[in-house]
C-alpha cells in the first residue's frame, strides 16, 4: 500500500467547499478558484454554451471569483497554467445559480513533517501504530524504544486532532490515544506521553451484494478531516464485528471495494450497520480518446445505472504537458452502443500551443452513482480529487477530501477504472 506522503494531492478542506463570501447570485454562474486554499486572482475561466460557443472568457478577481450570466446546460472550465504544465478542469451541465469550486495546489518537493511522542500501551500483541491527523497518516512498526517518537510527513499544519491507534498483526484495532486540538508546526514534536490509550470499540457490520470472489472492506471514523479505522480483506456476504479506534467522531464511513468497483457508505457511528454493495455502476470496456475531436468513447458492461462520469486525459505538445479533468452527467447511449463525451472546444489562443496536435499519453474514466445524482457533486471540487482514489487505494482516502456533514447519511459508488493509453 502506498504511503500518503508519496501522493501529490490537491489539498481541499471542507471549509473551501462552500462559498467564502456572499451567497451566489441566482442569476449568474459563479466559478470560485483556489490554490493552496487561497483565492487565485487572474485565473482564466471559460463559460460556454452546450455547443461550445463562448459566453465569456474572463479572469478571476482578487478573491478568485468570476461570475457570468449564462443559460443552464453549458460548461465552465478553469485553466491553470504553470511552467511546462497546463491543467484544465470542467463542469458539464451547469445550472444558473451554481457556485462552482475549482482547486489546485502548488507543487512542493520539500519534505514537511512534525513528530508525535507517545508511550506504548501495555498490550503485548501490538504489531503497528497508526498516527493520523488532518491530511496525513503514518504507520509505525514495532519493536521501537519506549516512548516512541513518530515522524509524520506531509501534514496540513495548523490545528488538528491526533488519533494514535495500536493494531495487532491482523490489523485489528486494539486501543486508541486521542488528543484534541493539537497545534501542528513544521519540525515540532507533540508530547503526549502523559496521555493513555483506551480500548477499541466495535461495530456489527452486515454486508450484502458482494460478488462471489468477495471484496475488501474499510470501516473508518471521521472527525474534522481525521480518518482512522480498520481494514479487512477477503470479505464475503454476512455479518462480522469490526473493531474501531475509540475517539469522538460524527461520521462512520464504510468503503467496500470489489472487482466491479467501489462503494462508499456514510452514516453516524452506530453499534450496527448494514451495507448493500450491489449498486455499483457497470464496468467500462474499450475506452478511448480522440485528440483531434476532443472526444472520449466507451462501452459499458451490465450494472447499476450510472448517474455521472468522472474522467481525466493527459497529452503533450512537444515539451508542454496538459491534463484535463471533468465531471459530467452520464450521457445517453449512441446507436453504435458507445457512450461518449466531447470536451469543450477551446477558443483560439487560449493555450500557448495547439492542443489538436497533441500526442495522447493516458486517461481514465469512472462511472458514478451518488445520492442526489449529478447535482449532488456538481460544483463540489473535492470530487475531482476523490476520483484519484477510486481506482487506486481508498484505504488512503484523506478525510479532508471526503468529509460528510455531521449527522448525514448517504451512499456513493464508482465503477472500476477504464484506463486509456496511446493508440
Amino acid at each position: 500500500m502506498r504511503e500518503l506522503a508519496g501522493i501529490t494531492l490537491a489539498i481541499l478542506l471542507c471549509a473551501a467547499c462552500g462559498s467564502s463570501g456572499d451567497p451566489p447570485d441566482e442569476t449568474m454562474v459563479t466559478a470560485h478558484v483556489t490554490r493552496d486554499m487561497a483565492g487565485v486572482a487572474g485565473a482564466t475561466v471559460l463559460f460556454q454554451n452546450v455547443d461550445s460557443t463562448l459566453v465569456a472568457m474572463t479572469t478571476t478577481d482578487a478573491d478568485g471569483i468570476a461570475a457570468v450570466e449564462m443559460a443552464s446546460g453549458g460548461m465552465v472550465t478553469v485553466i491553470d497554467q504553470q511552467p511546462g504544465a497546463t491543467t484544465l478542469r470542467t463542469y458539464f451541465a451547469v445550472e444558473v445559480g451554481d457556485d462552482l469550486h475549482f482547486h489546485t495546489t502548488s507543487f512542493d518537493s520539500t519534505t514537511h513533517s512534525y513528530s508525535v511522542k507517545f508511550r506504548q500501551p501495555a498490550a503485548a500483541n501490538v504489531s503497528t501504530f497508526e498516527v493520523a491527523s488532518r491530511c496525513a497518516k503514518q504507520v509505525i512498526s514495532i519493536p521501537q524504544p519506549d516512548p516512541i517518537t513518530a515522524q509524520v510527513f506531509h501534514p496540513c499544519f495548523g490545528t488538528s486532532d491526533i488519533v494514535i491507534t495500536a493494531y495487532d498483526s491482523n490489523h485489528v484495532a486494539l486501543s486508541t490515544l486521542y488528543h484534541a486540538g493539537a497545534r501542528l508546526t513544521e519540525g515540532d514534536t507533540l508530547d503526549v506521553t502523559e496521555e493513555s490509550f483506551v480500548p477499541a470499540t466495535s461495530t456489527a457490520l452486515t454486508v450484502s451484494g458482494l460478488p462471489a470472489n468477495g471484496g475488501a472492506l474499510e470501516l473508518l471514523l471521521e472527525h474534522d478531516g481525521v480518518l482512522a479505522g480498520n481494514r479487512l480483506l477477503g470479505v464475503t456476504d454476512g455479518t462480522r464485528d469490526v473493531t474501531l479506534p475509540a475517539f469522538p467522531a460524527p461520521s462512520q464511513i464504510a468503503i467496500v471495494r470489489t472487482s466491479a468497483g467501489t462503494l462508499l457508505d456514510w452514516a453516524p457511528p452506530a453499534a450496527s450497520r448494514t451495507i448493500d454493495a450491489a449498486a455499483i455502476p457497470p464496468q467500462i470496456a474499450q475506452p478511448g480518446f480522440d485528440v483531434a475531436a476532443n472526444q472520449l468513447r466507451w462501452l459499458e458492461l451490465p450494472g447499476a445505472e450510472p448517474e455521472l462520469v468522472l474522467g481525466t486525459v493527459s497529452a503533450a505538445v512537444g515539451p508542454d504537458i496538459w491534463s484535463w479533468s471533468f465531471l459530467a452527467p452520464h450521457p445517453a447511449k449512441a446507436s453504435d452502443q458507445f457512450f461518449s463525451i466531447v470536451l469543450p472546444a477551446l477558443p483560439a489562443g487560449v493555450l500557448p500551443f495547439d492542443a489538436s496536435t497533441s500526442e495522447f499519453l493516458q486517461g481514465s474514466i469512472e462511472l458514478g452513482r451518488i445520492d442526489g445524482g449529478y447535482a449532488a457533486v456538481r460544483g463540489d471540487g473535492r470530487w475531482f480529487d476523490v476520483q484519484s482514489y477510486v481506482g487506486t487505494d481508498l484505504a488512503l482516502l484523506p478525510g479532508y477530501l471526503f468529509q460528510p456533514a455531521a449527522g448525514s447519511s448517504g451512499t456513493a459508488s464508482f465503477s472500476s477504472v477504464g484506463v486509456m493509453g496511446p493508440p
